[in-house]
């Protein structure tokens, strides 16, 4: 699973690293329409859910630029783990994120696991989202 799962991921880590709004089209095509997504603010199921959650991020945050270190295959089939780093112009942050393929190369599960020392303001962040 993971070599026939290899091009898609490369894609979507590419993706990843330029995403502004004029890519998230581009972005939601590599999830399931039934996927999960998780962050420390964040637990939704969906993928119009998630990708409303990138739309109040990236225009929160504005010029925002991640940068994918190193990822690595689970030991579950489909499973996936890579670490980022998130430039917000003055602020940087980093994490690590789970991604879980179907065997169609899809998205189905996506969980962010951030810095304990983040600096993204999660009350600033929640307020945005839920008013």
């Amino acid at each position: 699973m993971q070599l026939k799962n290899q091009p898609i991921l490369e894609d979507f880590l590419i993706t990843l690293e330029d995403l502004c709004l004029r890519s998230m089209d581009i972005f939601i095509d590599f999830f399931a329409v039934n996927m999960s997504f998780q962050d420390p603010v964040h637990r939704v199921s969906g993928r119009d859910a998630m990708y409303n959650i990138y739309l109040v991020r990236l225009k929160l945050l504005g010029n925002t630029h991640y940068r994918v270190d190193d990822f690595a295959w689970g030991r579950k089939a489909g499973m996936l783990y890579f670490h980022w780093e998130i430039n917000m112009g003055d602020r940087c942050s980093d994490g690590m994120t789970e991604l879980c393929f179907t065997p169609d190369q899809k998205i189905i599960s996506y969980k962010e696991f951030w810095s304990g020392e983040s600096p993204l303001d999660c009350k600033a962040y929640k307020k945005a989202i839920f008013g």
